[in-house]
């Protein structure tokens, strides 16, 4: 990840500064300070992408999603392109698509302690 400064004196405007964020895979997004915090903007901003010299996975560094559930992979079948992954959580079981690609990343394999993250913009509820 690399943080840009204004290439010109700009007045300070929220606008002016960029975080460029880099994936290990190539992909590459932009984001303006003020879009990510406003509160932020116009305040000196430290990026950690790396520990002890080692690039960091997103697995590993803080995430906002509040929805973390800590389980075990109780099955996982891997497809030419996706990855079947059954976590039990709890008496629960929570079943998940990923690419195969990510899956072979992250060296997951039966029995492995993970953390499901649900996005809370798809969870519905229904009361019985």
């Amino acid at each position: 990840m690399q943080a840009h400064p204004p290439k010109r004196d700009c007045g300070a405007r929220p606008l002016a500064s960029y975080v460029l964020a880099k994936a290990h895979d190539g992909y590459q997004v932009v984001f303006t300070l003020a879009e990510v915090a406003p509160e932020f903007a116009n305040e000196a901003i430290l990026v950690a992408d790396k520990r002890d010299g080692k690039a960091l996975f997103g697995y590993q560094g803080p995430l906002s999603a509040r929805n973390q559930l800590r389980g075990t992979i109780q099955d996982l079948k891997f497809g030419d392109i996706m990855a079947h992954v059954v976590v039990k959580v709890g008496d629960n079981l929570v079943e998940s698509v990923i690419t195969r690609t990510s899956a072979e990343e992250l060296g997951l394999k039966k029995g492995d302690s993970v953390q499901v993250v649900v996005k809370s913009t798809e969870v519905m509820i229904r009361k019985d």
